[in-house]
Order: C-alpha cells, then structure tokens, then sequence
C-alpha cells in the first residue's frame, strides 16, 4: 500500500517519484513532497509551463524544463 496525498491542480505537466520524495510539476511550480515527514514544499520555477522533470539517483539532482525555453538544475 502506498501513501495517497491529493493536490488540487487540475493540470499537471510532469511527475517524478524518488524514495521518499514525490515531485510534482504543476504549470509553472514544482510541488515536492517528502512521504516520510509528510511535508509540502512548493517553489516557482519556471515563466512558462513545465514540459518535463527528470531526476537523478545519483546525485539528487532534479532538472525541469519549460516552454519558456529554460532548463532548469534544482538541488
């Protein structure tokens, strides 16, 4: 059985799962959510809409791109 948390978004561009950390791309914010603590943190990231997210294992990296034309590194 997996933890369930609903966000109220009615669109979302990208998802990503690592861990214990779900990362949401919802139009132009990222929404992290660590499972463990049960913590939301939302960050503004992009001018236009989020068209992907990808993470790395390895170095805990997060990169989202967007139609604003930016590739975005987040740590």
């Amino acid at each position: 059985m997996f933890p369930v948390r609903v966000i109220r978004a009615s669109i979302f561009a990208s998802y990503s799962f690592v861990s214990d950390i779900q990362l949401l791309a919802l139009l132009q914010s990222l929404e992290l959510w660590n499972m463990t603590e049960n913590k939301t943190m939302t960050l503004a990231a992009h001018d236009g809409l989020i068209a992907a997210l990808a993470v790395s294992t390895v170095t805990g990296l997060v990169a989202s791109a967007s139609h604003d034309k930016f590739v975005k590194l987040w740590k």
